[in-house]
Order: C-alpha cells, then structure tokens, then sequence
C-alpha cells in the first residue's frame, strides 16, 4: 500500500466530533468544538463557506440524508 499526502493538515479543518460528512467532492463539517459548520473541497482542502457565527455552541453533528444536510 502506498500513501501519498494530497494536502498538508489545516488546522482550520479540525473536528472534534460529529464527524465529517463527504457528499459528492465536498467535506461538509463543524470546526472543532466551535458549532461553526464549513465546507470544504475534498480534493485540496479549501474552505468553500464557514459560518463565522452560528446559534448554537459546542460540538455539532453533521449528517446528510436525501440531498440535504442536517
């Protein structure tokens, strides 16, 4: 097996719990214990969009079902 880095660790793509959820080439989920969702290409690691405020706290769970995120 041979592994090759695609991108280097990005502190901003951290996640505590909830999991990371892959829906076509996006990455959608919740900057570390923060409850600020992100998106994120799979392929490079760019955020596409983060919520810089949300009205929540803490950890949030990402879940996808039925084309819509939850």
């Amino acid at each position: 097996v041979k592994v090759e880095a695609v991108y280097d660790l990005k502190p901003e793509l951290k996640n505590k719990h909830g999991g990371i959820v892959l829906v076509g080439d996006y990455l959608y989920a919740d900057s570390d214990d923060k409850g600020l969702p992100y998106c994120a290409e799979l392929m490079t690691g760019k955020i596409v969009w983060d919520k810089t405020r949300a009205s929540g706290s803490k950890s949030a769970a990402i879940a996808a079902a039925d084309g819509k995120l939850y």
